[in-house]
């Protein structure tokens, strides 16, 4: 009863809202009258259908009819959603596509095999774009393989694609064929806008040329200017590229006598060059195209067509520039050196690059000047001249165009600019290779004969680098040749002085000439053997540029050396020809064979010392061998290691390991070194000088201050060199390069202001000596950071670093001992 009464007084409210809930059921009530009037007369016609429908349910099919599944077939025809897909990418692939679609929907079979056809033709060019794109990244694996197998998963659908619409066209209710045309359809899009992305930039500067004239095909704005250029760029393109084959070709035939050695040549190479070849032939044949559909382009208002032939015409340009690359390879290193430090910002580190640029182009011209004297063939000889001509050419443009690609990034230029700048680099770059390629190719011919004694020591130097259980016997053969080589230098010069110089000749100049290219080979050779001699621990590729570029010089001038002896007359020429025969031959002057191995004459001290390198270094101070040779090791080299060594080698003495020197070194052989030993060298020097350091304290001591910073320093920078930096600290090395420079500069300094105080002139000379190397070692270590920085992969810049670093801090090791030794002699006096 307590609960009744506030349950009572709910029930008036409720009641209020009964009576507005009654007003609107009233007009409803009115609407049901009219509604059973309208039913009435269809009940009426339900029994007559009934009665229809009887008999029919007696039917097997119909039964089979009325259920679920085949009740969809009522249903209204789904659409195909493949139109938003098919405009996202050019209309040239997507066209074809809609056709087919369409017939399919319209169940128009005899337009089906139409529009496969032209389907099948558009996907096939641009598989073949994708998979030429993907041959030619080497450098970038990941791309390739994502090209190749985009390339792949497009050959796999587009026949997909078209048996499904020719089911859908004989079927259109054909609800799974619809599902997976329609799945189809997305993949095929996406692999096609995958492939056109990555070939456009992969192309890149010639898809931007390409782009270019579409742009101007479809405004009417430049057009004859834009045609003019590609046209101008083609043929550039097929001279660099013929130049690269018949650069490769000479190089094959060196050595070649018969119409059997011509078929032992490099197979390898040989597929190179046909495959040259029949680019050359492709873009000969595609550019009149590409010009034609401009001019279509332009009268009809489509730049679809032109945009596919451009699409094609860019990537074959691309791949006939990376078949240069092939051909040449190895001889464009220095101008890909100096398009780096463009790109590096350094003013000091382009200068650098492009002096050595030039003095190379110096260099080379007159090994070619030498290579051609006596030659009978007035042909050969203008061509070797031209190449000579062009490559110095080619080096002030190149020069200027790594002037103007700095100059980009530090002002904001104009696309049109930078595009031309780019394609400028592009060319240049192959121009200078490919000249250099030719030039070399015909100087290692002119000079083969002459080769022998230096192809003997780097045939011992290259066997021993690849064993150690005999590689002390190895270099015992090595260090005996490169004595007997010495000795026969001596015999030439003695036998010279003796017979020809100071007497009259009827032929002073001759006699001049070979006076003054016996004292080039004479300065020249402890270089030449020291350069092999490398070879025996690390044969990568700078050191091999090294050792090639070195050996070209002296057999160019060994060559002009014999055709200016035998220019001599009026006096007995023939023993100095006898000398110069045995030298080239290997075999030792009579004159000679009583001499001592030790002989303290200038040779002979050269190669006396235990390290050849620190000669090297210490004799490049010589201003006439200077301004001959190129500082820098970087040229290429060609034949002469490919090809067969001289049959004429030393006959091996009793119990002398008989070496047969290689036929021919395969492209890429000894290239490849780990980054381990590079950085254990790098630990190693470091842990030295902290040994050395240790011992002193650095209070009051600035020599010591500052050297006991280095260890820490170059400690990372072996993790650069071995590859185990992280990604994020890559861009810090130069920087890291650039501190211990500048506190091995700073080391120099003091030295030499303690070998000033110094009274003692023997430790004196040591201090300066060890001084002297650092600018020459700093500014190495700054340029091999720069390119290891730039290109990370680069195994010979970590070779080399593995040999910089450690020199250097010999250097700085030596400077703290010497600085010692002068302090003991001062505090003594």
């Amino acid at each position: 009863m307590g609960l009744a009464t506030p349950l009572m007084g709910l029930i008036p409210p409720l009641m209020g809202l009964v009576t507005p809930l009654m007003w609107l059921a009233t007009p409803l009530m009115g609407l049901a009258t009219p509604l059973m009037r309208l039913i009435t007369p269809l009940m009426g016609l339900v029994t007559p259908l009934m009665g229809l429908a009887t008999p029919l349910m007696g039917l097997p099919w119909f039964s089979w009819l009325i259920t679920p599944p085949r009740l969809l077939l009522l249903l209204p025809r789904k659409r195909l959603q493949c139109r938003p897909l098919l405009t996202a990418f050019p209309q040239i692939y997507s066209s074809p596509l809609q056709g087919l679609v369409s017939a399919a929907k319209a169940g128009a079979s005899t337009q089906i095999p139409d529009c496969a056809t032209i389907l099948s033709e558009r996907a096939n060019r641009l598989v073949q774009m994708g998979r030429s794109v993907a041959s030619a990244a080497t450098s970038t694996p990941e791309l390739s393989r994502a090209l190749e197998m985009k390339a792949r998963e497009m050959v796999r659908l587009t026949p997909s694609l078209i048996r499904h619409a020719q089911r859908i066209a004989k079927d259109p209710r054909a609800m799974k064929e619809l599902e997976e045309l329609e799945a189809d359809i997305s993949q095929w899009a996406g692999h096609v806008r995958y492939l056109i992305d990555a070939t456009q930039k992969a192309n890149l500067p010639w898809s931007t040329t390409a782009e270019r004239l579409v742009m101007a095909a479809k405004t009417g704005e430049g057009l004859q200017t834009q045609i003019k250029h590609v046209s101008t760029q083609t043929e550039k393109m097929i001279e660099i590229a013929l130049a690269s084959v018949q650069a490769a070709e000479r190089e094959e035939a060196i050595g070649c006598t018969s119409e059997s050695s011509l078929q032992t040549q490099d197979p390898q190479v040989q597929a190179e060059m046909q495959h040259v070849q029949g680019m050359v032939d492709d873009i000969k044949k595609l550019t009149p195209e590409l010009i034609k559909a401009a001019g279509d382009a332009t009268q009809n208002g489509s730049v679809e067509p032109l945009r596919l032939v451009a699409h094609e015409w860019a990537t074959k340009a691309k791949a006939l520039m990376k078949g240069v690359d092939g051909l040449s390879l190895g001889m464009g290193g220095p101008a890909d050196a100096l398009v780096i430090a463009a790109g590096s910002q350094d003013p000091t580190l382009l200068e650098e690059h492009t002096k050595n640029v030039k003095r190379l182009a110096s260099t080379l011209h007159t090994v070619a000047m030498d290579s051609v004297a006596g030659c009978p063939d007035p042909a050969q000889v203008k061509e070797i001249q031209v190449a000579a001509k062009n490559i110095e050419e080619v080096s002030n443009q190149l020069a200027e165009c790594a002037s103007e690609l700095m100059k980009m990034e530090e002002e904001d230029e104009s696309p049109e600019a930078r595009q031309a700048t780019e394609e400028k680099k592009e060319l240049l770059c192959r121009d200078w290779a490919a000249q250099v390629h030719l030039l070399t190719a015909h100087v290692d011919e002119l000079t083969a004969h002459v080769t022998t004694p230096l192809d003997t020591l780097v045939s011992i130097a290259l066997e021993a680098s690849k064993t150690e259980l005999a590689k002390g016997h190895l270099m015992s053969q090595f260090k005996a040749k490169a004595r007997r080589m010495r000795r026969q230098m001596e015999c030439l010069r003695e036998v010279f002085d003796k017979e020809v110089k100071g007497k009259v000749g009827e032929r002073q100049q001759a006699v001049d000439n070979a006076d003054r290219a016996i004292t080039f080979l004479t300065k020249l050779s402890p270089h030449v053997v020291g350069a092999a001699r490398a070879l025996s621990n690390e044969p990568a590729s700078t050191l091999l540029d090294h050792y090639h570029h070195l050996r070209r010089q002296w057999a160019s001038k060994a060559h002009y050396l014999g055709t200016n002896l035998k220019m001599i007359t009026g006096v007995d020429i023939h023993p100095v020809l006898d000398a110069f025969d045995q030298l080239i031959h290997g075999t030792l002057s009579p004159l000679n064979t009583s001499a001592e191995d030790d002989v303290q004459s200038p040779v002979t001290k050269a190669y006396s010392t235990g390290n050849i390198i620190e000669n090297i270094l210490d004799d490049l101070s010589d201003s006439d061998l200077r301004n001959t040779m190129s500082k820098v090791p970087s040229a290429p080299h060609t034949g002469p290691l490919k090809k067969k060594l001289s049959a004429d080698l030393d006959r091996p003495s009793v119990g002398e390991v008989v070496l047969k020197p290689p036929h021919q070194i395969p492209r890429g052989a000894y290239l490849q070194t780990s980054g381990d030993q590079a950085s254990n060298s790098i630990l190693g020097a470091a842990q030295l000088l902290r040994d050395a350091t240790d011992r002193y304290e650095e209070e009051g001591n600035a020599i010591i201050a500052v050297a006991k910073e280095l260890p820490q320093l170059t400690t990372k920078l072996a993790a650069f060199a071995k590859g185990t930096a992280m990604q994020e600290s890559r861009e810090d090395m130069t920087d890291l390069a650039a501190s211990v420079v500048d506190r091995c500069q700073k080391m120099a300094e003091i030295a030499n202001l303690v070998a000033k105080q110094c009274t003692d002139q023997i430790i004196k000379d040591n201090l300066q000596a060890s001084a002297v190397k650092i600018p020459t070692l700093t500014t190495q270590l700054r340029i091999l950071a720069s390119v290891k920085a730039s290109t990370q992969n680069d195994l010979s810049a970590s070779v080399m670093l593995g040999k910089n670093i450690p020199n250097l801090m010999q250097a700085m090791t030596s400077i703290i001992h010497a600085a010692e030794a002068a302090s003991v002699k001062d505090s003594a006096a």
